[in-house]
């Protein structure tokens, strides 16, 4: 049987726009409720927030699953709409794909890239 790959996406922000507080309590909400559905639906195992209590650090969410999963979730237009009103109201707003495995498996990974790059 093959194991299917795990991964993350993580989405990242430290600064909001002034005067867009009140739109950020909004879009928080919004993608709490997104991020629910798509956890009761199987489309992603967890998600978590993380919020940082230092100051402009940033705060982090991370939605953990099977990578083909969280590849389609990405690629659906409530995602779409709920990442570019985060650019709106979040200047420094990211995400990015993150993928796991064994550290043995991770190694080969890197030795292969090391060596298509030599």
């Amino acid at each position: 049987m093959e194991c299917e790959m795990q991964g993350a996406i993580i989405l990242r922000s430290a600064k909001v726009v002034p005067g867009r507080e009140a739109a950020l309590v909004d879009l928080t909400r919004d993608t709490h409720a997104f991020f629910d559905k798509a956890r009761s639906d199987g489309r992603i195992t967890d998600y978590m927030w993380f919020t940082s209590g230092q100051g402009n650090r940033g705060d982090y969410v991370v939605l953990r699953g099977d990578t083909e999963n969280l590849v389609t979730l990405a690629a659906d237009p409530e995602f779409q709409s709920l990442s570019m009103r985060s650019s709106l109201i979040l200047p420094d707003f990211e995400w990015g794909f993150y993928g796991t495995g064994d550290p043995e498996e991770i190694l080969e990974r890197y030795q292969e890239m090391a060596r298509q790059l030599s």
